[in-house]
């Protein structure tokens, strides 16, 4: 009698192992896709870059709430040719900074820039700043442009949080970077790299930077966005 008893202990701690990795097994996996979904990101950034880059009409005011960085290099012939705008919101619609310019790392331009009016001006002589443009008044990027080549993870054990987003891979209108970079040499060789990052919450910051495979034509463009 005591044998079959205990017998039907064993059976029944045995079930209840088994209903219990069961369980603990099924919550691993669904634990494991609840977090790596929200890091893996590459496909939330890049519906991210195609609402941001979606009108040309946009301005600093509606691009940018309170910061805007951009730069641009590239190679015609023997020269380097660099170019940036750094900007800060100092007042309602109005934003202070520099405009830079450059051929071999000697200075063309470096004036103090108020953009105001959705226009720059030289706030020394109060002249207009024309030859300046920014990426996202540029182009409209659509999904079907951006491929991921890598899947960017911060992992679970991590300081970030599943609010950050990354899109690591190529840019394939290359048509249309071109026309933005139409004084360069660039004949359309080669890839573009592409990586952008941004923060969905809180701080709201965003930065893309997009570059040919030699690295001799390189765009990026940053701020902290309007939602």
């Amino acid at each position: 009698m005591l044998f079959f008893t205990f017998i039907n202990g064993v059976i029944k701690m045995k079930k209840f192992i088994i209903i219990t990795s069961i369980i603990l097994t099924i919550l691993f996996v669904l634990l494991y896709i609840i977090i790596f979904y929200d890091y893996k990101t590459s496909e939330k950034t890049k519906k991210f870059i195609v609402s941001q880059y979606s009108d040309k009409n946009k301005t600093i005011n509606t691009f940018c709430s309170d910061y805007y960085e951009f730069a641009k290099a590239y190679n015609k012939e023997n020269d380097e040719y660099y170019e940036s705008m750094n900007l800060r919101r100092t007042g309602e619609k109005i934003w202070t900074g520099k405009y830079y310019k450059s051929i071999n790392k000697k200075n063309e331009k470096d004036v103090e820039v108020v953009y105001k009016n959705e226009k720059y001006y030289d706030s020394k002589t109060g002249k207009e700043i024309t030859d300046f443009t920014p990426y996202f008044q540029n182009s409209i990027i659509k999904y079907a442009d951006l491929e991921t080549t890598e899947e960017v993870s911060t992992g679970i054990i991590s300081d970030h949080s599943p609010n950050i987003g990354y899109f690591r891979g190529k840019y394939l209108d290359k048509k249309t970077f071109k026309e933005f970079f139409k004084n360069s040499d660039w004949n359309l060789e080669g890839d573009l790299k592409m990586d952008v990052y941004y923060q969905s919450k809180w701080t709201l910051y965003y930065q893309m930077e997009i570059k040919t495979e030699n690295e001799k034509l390189h765009l990026w463009e940053s701020c902290r966005y309007v939602k």
